[in-house]
């Protein structure tokens, strides 16, 4: 924090405040909340309890130059909070990683930076808890079993199925736009809640979530040179008509069953473009194991106004003793040209993908974060501010953990897990003076691999 976003207290203390007692700076209030996420703690009542432990209170004073409130006053701040704050803040922090050039590094073809576009869900719910949640019926067949139904639906047949007795469960999805890079970055750039907000007919979903969030993106990084990566959702006329009037390039998961014309193209490859073929062999750290990726493509196939290119790339794995092989395939679609010089690196991109689900959702649902947890029940706008706060915290702990510093630590078996007790046991029983982190700071450099 103190090397990359040396101003986050100022940041956080900026915007209006309407509150009436003020206790607490808002920048106390903001960062205990991202201290929440940053410290791994499981709940709200969790991270009062290390408050309450030992030096941490006086420690956190020492490190961070501002106090820690109690998570009851901090839940009581975000529940009215504008909801595009803690965003914005967000997008302010990712501008600076660009201006010191920290992620430049990772781009494609030393120009594109790789955004991976996905939802996942952040809670269920057995009542609605708010007036917006979207929400999905079930069907009762027996007294002891029910099948799910999982299309979105109406009002109207919403109510019809509540007079027959059908039961309904709410749900919060939201749709993430994270920049993903190959050493394992997956950084929150952009976030659009999915919701029932106004007047609708049909429910929000997540085709409906982008066109908004590309809006924002394009706002918040109107220059950036982005490639969007999606999975087999995405590839349709909408999507293309908005990357296009956005300029933006993209990578997306193609299924066998999806834009038929490409694959009546894909059936007379033998005969129109047996040349776009191209063999290379993959690196592995396993010395025992080979690996030979096929690549295949096609330029230029219109669909609907827009000039496409399809690339398959089938990954052959096999022991160099015999025996045992392993084989994948991988398809995409794309907007960028095709070629034997190309194809490995933009059938590699389309798959880094699959980093906003691993390092991405998995990480903060599974690797102390919490994502699912229901940190605020009743309060959407609470529920947004804990989600951002969650964001920016993931941030911070990246650049921390996947610095070379640390990965000799993991290299050498150390977990992160492992690694997060040694700090909060810091916290409780070490003892922290400004002197020594300032001379830290001057001897200290990040480098990432």
């Amino acid at each position: 924090m103190h090397h990359y976003f040396p101003d986050l207290l100022e940041q956080l203390n900026q915007g209006e405040d309407h509150r009436k007692r003020k206790k607490y700076e808002k920048a106390e209030l903001l960062l205990g909340a991202i201290m929440l996420f940053i410290f791994k703690e499981a709940s709200r009542n969790a991270f009062n309890n290390d408050r309450a432990e030992g030096k941490f209170a006086k420690n956190y004073v020492s490190a961070f130059g501002i106090r820690l409130p109690h998570m009851d006053t901090i839940d009581a701040f975000l529940r009215v909070l504008k909801e595009a704050e803690l965003e914005e803040i967000k997008s302010k922090l990712i501008r600076l990683l660009l201006k010191k050039r920290v992620l430049h590094k990772f781009r494609m073809f030393e120009k594109y930076f790789s955004i991976s576009v996905d939802g996942t869900g952040l809670a269920t719910y057995k009542e609605a808890p708010y007036d917006s949640c979207l929400f999905r019926s079930y069907s009762i067949k027996t007294k002891d079993k029910e099948a799910k139904d999982t299309e979105m639906i109406t009002k109207e047949e919403q109510e019809e199925q509540e007079e027959q007795g059908k039961k309904k469960v709410w749900f919060q999805p939201v749709l993430e736009a994270k920049l993903v890079c190959g050493n394992g970055f997956s950084i929150s750039i952009c976030t659009e809640f999915i919701l029932n907000e106004g007047e609708w007919d049909k429910q929000d979903c997540e085709l409906k979530a982008f066109k908004r969030l590309a809006d924002s993106l394009k706002n918040y990084f109107p220059r950036l040179p982005i490639c969007i990566m999606a999975d087999g959702l995405y590839p349709n006329a909408t999507f293309f008509d908005i990357c296009k009037e956005k300029g933006w390039s993209f990578i997306l998961t193609l299924k066998d069953s999806q834009l038929k014309l490409i694959w009546e193209q894909v059936k007379q490859f033998d005969l129109l473009y047996k040349e776009n073929k191209v063999c290379l062999s993959d690196q592995t750290t396993n010395k025992e194991k080979q690996v030979i990726c096929t690549y295949r493509w096609i330029n230029g196939v219109v669909y609907k106004g827009h000039k496409l290119n399809w690339i398959e790339c089938v990954r052959t794995q096999s022991n160099i003793g015999g025996g045992e092989e392993q084989v994948n395939r991988f398809v995409h679609v794309t907007n960028l040209k095709i070629n034997s010089l190309t194809a490995k690196e933009i059938s590699l991109h389309g798959r880094l993908r699959w980093k906003i689900e691993n390092e991405g959702f998995n990480t903060q649902k599974n690797g102390g974060y919490n994502l699912q947890h229901k940190f605020s029940r009743k309060s959407i706008r609470a529920i947004k501010n804990y989600y951002q706060a969650l964001q920016i915290a993931h941030l911070i702990n990246q650049l921390v953990e996947l610095s070379t510093t640390i990965q000799q630590l993991v290299n050498a078996k150390v977990t992160i897990k492992h690694l997060w007790k040694v700090l909060i046991a810091f916290m409780y029983f070490g003892e922290i003076t400004e002197v020594e982190f300032l001379q830290y700071f001057q001897r200290t450099r990040f480098q990432y691999c």
